[in-house]
């Protein structure tokens, strides 16, 4: 007997995106600074989005989880669709055709009830445009928020603790639930070493305590390399060498960072860069 696959019906009042936005980078650094800025504020300042570059090329990549449309803030007369992409031509603006144009495979979906409204940003003229279809679709309403039983067990477990009666790792238990490390936004930037090696992934670690950057081999790796991530105040969190061995014998290799998360609170990452390290001094 076959059985057919099922796809839990969306939430509605959600809106998803998925697609990217590639083109050159900018040869002057004022205008590579304003794309930075655009990518890490994030489309419409709600989406987030991941900026990578590869040589004098960048992409953007969007947070592909379900963001409540309610959150959109929108001008008297102006749709959602048509937000988004004035928008979009903001970052059109920094990409003058002149060289390579830019180009958008970017989409997103809006969940309403019973139907979906599918949006494609294209490009005409180095100038975004909206097509939109609204098709029938089968959602549900969106959960209730779970806030309350995260507040109750955080509370226990503080409770436990001014009782002292826990003897395990607490502080490792409270970090897992109540300290959050967001590198979704980050910038992966590998321009010092492009030819060498590159940042595949970026993962949190289940801890919360480091980042765990996927390196891929693309070409002859140094045997070591300096990490640096700064978080979206501009404060470096770390900046240090890392041996890149591992790399170089196996064509790829998980790289773990440490970062000083603080309890209780969002570590937001806006910057990952690996740097060529200088030679190790001779005595």
């Amino acid at each position: 007997m076959t059985t057919t696959p099922t796809t839990a019906p969306a939430i509605e009042g959600t809106i998803v995106f998925d697609g990217l936005l590639e083109g050159p980078l900018p040869l002057d650094e004022s205008t590579q600074s304003q794309l930075r800025s655009w990518a890490q504020r994030g489309l419409a300042g709600i989406v987030p989005l991941r900026l990578q570059l590869d040589g004098d090329r960048f992409s953007i990549l969007p947070d592909n989880r379900p963001i409540p449309i309610a959150r959109f803030r929108l001008a008297p007369g102006l749709t959602l669709a048509s937000t988004l992409r004035r928008d979009l031509d903001t970052l059109a603006a920094l990409c003058p055709p002149a060289r390579r144009p830019l180009a958008s495979t970017l989409r997103s979906i809006e969940t309403h009830p019973g139907e979906q409204t599918q949006t494609l940003y294209t490009l005409l003229d180095n100038r975004f445009d909206v097509h939109e279809r609204i098709v029938p679709a089968a959602t549900q309403r969106a959960p209730k928020p779970r806030l309350l039983l995260k507040s109750i067990l955080l509370a226990l477990i503080l409770a436990a603790l001014a009782a002292g009666h826990l003897y395990f790792d607490y502080t490792k238990l409270l970090r897992e639930y109540a300290t959050t490390i967001d590198a979704s936004t980050a910038i992966l930037d590998t321009a010092p070493l492009q030819d060498v090696v590159r940042i595949e992934q970026v993962e949190v670690a289940p801890d919360r305590d480091a980042l765990l950057l996927h390196l891929k081999a693309a070409g002859p790796v140094p045997s070591s390399a300096i990490v640096t991530v700064t978080d979206s105040n501009g404060t470096v969190l770390h900046h240090d060498r890392h041996d890149l061995i591992p790399v170089a014998r196996l064509g790829r290799a998980l790289l773990r960072i440490p970062i000083p998360a603080p309890l209780l609170s969002t570590t937001r990452i806006a910057r990952i860069t690996l740097h060529s390290a200088p030679p190790p001094a001779i005595d």
